[in-house]
């Protein structure tokens, strides 16, 4: 997964940023199955691939509602509360998605399950395959 940004540099955050993350129901991560631990603090290096994509580092959603975004997409089976601990870099997208150094899992609460209900009608019809008869 890589953030695209116009961001040259990182910022440094100046408070913590909260912040939500997809994970597995034993809280691991949905690309390289990193284990989250409630309290501790996670550190990476940020690294580009090469002006604009961040490839290497913690990825989160800014928002519940972007997580829950991004979610529907990817698929997941819950939404974590993290935060950014102050002093910490980060890069941040135009679309609700940030990138830092440092992270740590807030709460084992899984929001999924508190605030995302499935579209009560479905997005899409299906229909069964065609039973072709030669």
């Amino acid at each position: 997964m890589c953030l695209v940004t116009k961001w040259k540099k990182p910022r440094i955050a100046k408070k913590d940023i909260i912040c939500y993350k997809l994970l597995r129901e034993d809280f691991t991560s949905l690309c390289y199955w990193f284990h989250w631990t409630v309290g501790k603090v996670y550190r990476n290096k940020l690294i580009k691939n090469n002006s604009k994509d961040i490839k290497i580092g913690f990825h989160a959603a800014l928002s519940l509602k972007r997580a829950i975004k991004y979610g529907t997409f990817f698929g997941y089976e819950g939404i974590y509360k993290f935060k950014i601990p102050a002093g910490s870099q980060y890069f941040k997208d135009s679309t609700g998605l940030i990138v830092a150094n440092q992270m740590m899992l807030v709460t084992e609460k899984n929001l999924n399950s508190c605030t995302y209900s499935p579209p009560k009608k479905p997005t899409f019809l299906w229909l069964p395959p065609a039973i072709l008869i030669i």
